[in-house]
């Protein structure tokens, strides 16, 4: 039997009959940064790449392109650096540990809602959903604080906007002709 193309299955329970759930959903993920790439942002490109390159998916045509202009610019001496061809990798104003904690730290924490979303089910009075992120928040707080050696507080409101986001990632079906 072939294995399917990652940008080919349409649902999260198709990628998970066909042993692909992680790479779909790094392939989702690069599908969400699509419209922001072609709306110019070189510095999503450059991650969309990389996720490409990490998880060896096959390269959709449009980044491809997208990619190999920007490289061109900078090889054709059009323009004087790389940040002017892909754009700076800290946005004006941005924290480098900030973003750092962003990129490494959401996967965990929405898979912890996962977790307690599903343990909650079960339960004869199961907590209203703002309670149940608010108790995700405090145990991810107490988590991330020891992994990092310092006090991080997130909120319940916070928690629910990654949950949300993730989760919309999840379920998205992907776009027509990605490739």
């Amino acid at each position: 039997m072939k294995t399917p193309d990652v940008w080919s299955i349409a649902t999260q329970a198709e990628a998970t009959e066909a042993g692909m759930l992680g790479h779909w959903m790094m392939a989702q993920r690069v599908l969400l940064m699509r419209e922001s790439i072609d709306e110019g942002n070189g510095f999503l490109v450059m991650e969309a790449m990389s996720i490409i390159c990490q998880y060896r998916l096959p390269v959709p045509d449009w980044l491809a392109a997208d990619f190999v202009k920007r490289v061109q610019k900078v090889t054709g001496r059009e323009v004087r650096s790389w940040d002017d061809a892909f754009g700076s990798p800290i946005p004006k104003g941005g924290k480098l540990p900030k973003l750092k904690f962003n990129e490494d730290f959401h996967g965990m924490i929405y898979m912890a809602c996962k977790k307690a979303i599903k343990s909650n089910e079960k339960l004869y009075k199961p907590l209203a959903r703002r309670e149940l992120f608010k108790q995700v928040a405090k145990e991810q707080s107490a988590v991330l604080s020891k992994l990092l050696g310092k006090k991080i507080q997130i909120s319940g409101a916070k928690v629910e906007r990654i949950f949300s986001r993730w989760n919309a990632l999840v379920k998205r079906k992907p776009q027509q002709n990605a490739r």
